[in-house]
């Protein structure tokens, strides 16, 4: 699995040695909740926390729908719960969206447009709990589904392709991966003379049964799945970067710029190799260090 593992690593910086850096300051990440139905805590950017402050109420599934006690998840996303109990109405706002809500009721107002929520709100345990997806996609949010683990995430943004324990895939690593196996693929398909390539798109190109786009999306997130659980290993294990490490990415990020000839013509190499800009390039470069430290390490 390692061997495998830098193999691919290894790729991914021939498509984009040339590729200049930004500073390490450029990087910042949104704040993402992750969630699991029976659990009485969650996820916020990695840190647990309690859904309730007595810790009785669990996210529940109601005909295959999430319910959950809504107050925490929004406050930890900046946004504000207010309950009125003579008309036993709950007014969620988050970034000048509001939903509104009345319990046992499956009507409710989004944005003041009047709207089915097909899930009545309902009281468990004292506390009100509320579907989940429908007020979360009111207010603008995210929402993902994990079925095999039962886990959802909810973020201000839709950067993520994927679900990996209490981290989520980001589009961004995603697409480094993508830019990797497509390049690997067709190099496979250029050294193979006997093989059948689609006239139509290359990417028709059936390899072992399968469309060879396929492959590449499927190798894609096989590999970034991985690189999250090898990461939250590294984590877990209290790896961490030393100067040493940190000087040694700032020094590529100057030689690199060089080479490309400024900044600019550097984000647009990248952008055309990965479709990410040089900030998410970095975030994925700190984060692969931090793996390999770990994977050097055991």
């Amino acid at each position: 699995m390692k061997s495998k593992f830098f193999a691919t690593m290894a790729l991914t910086f021939l498509l984009v040695g040339s590729t200049a850096i930004p500073s390490l300051a450029d990087v910042s990440k949104d704040a993402v909740l992750i969630l699991n139905i029976g659990k009485p805590t969650m996820q916020v950017s990695g840190v647990e926390k309690k859904l309730d402050s007595q810790n009785e109420v669990t996210p529940v599934l109601v005909n295959d729908t999430a319910v959950v006690p809504i107050r925490a998840i929004i406050e930890a996303l900046g946004g504000k719960v207010q309950w009125e109990y003579k008309e036993r109405k709950v007014t969620i706002s988050y970034n000048n969206k509001v939903v509104e809500f009345w319990l046992n009721k499956r009507n409710a107002r989004v944005n003041g447009k009047e709207m089915d929520a097909k899930i009545a709100p309902k009281s468990i345990n004292g506390r009100t709990m509320i579907p989940l997806r429908f007020v979360s996609e009111g207010l603008g949010l995210c929402v993902n589904w994990e079925g095999s683990t039962k886990a959802i995430s909810v973020s201000s943004s839709s950067d993520y392709v994927a679900i990996v324990g209490s981290s989520e895939v980001k589009k961004a690593e995603y697409n480094i991966f993508l830019s990797s196996a497509k390049n690997n693929i067709m190099n496979s398909i250029s050294q193979n003379p006997n093989g059948e390539i689609s006239e139509g798109n290359i990417w028709d190109t059936q390899i072992d049964g399968m469309k060879a786009g396929d492959l590449a999306k499927q190798t894609a997130l096989v590999y970034a799945r991985q690189q999250k659980i090898f990461l939250s290993y590294a984590k877990e294990n209290k790896v961490t970067l030393s100067n040493e490490d940190l000087k040694s990415i700032d020094t590529s990020i100057s030689e690199m710029i060089n080479q490309e000839g400024g900044k600019e013509a550097a984000e647009k190499k990248i952008k055309e190799n990965s479709n990410v800009n040089l900030s998410e390039y970095t975030a994925f470069l700190i984060d692969n260090q931090l793996v390999n430290k770990y994977l050097d390490g055991v």
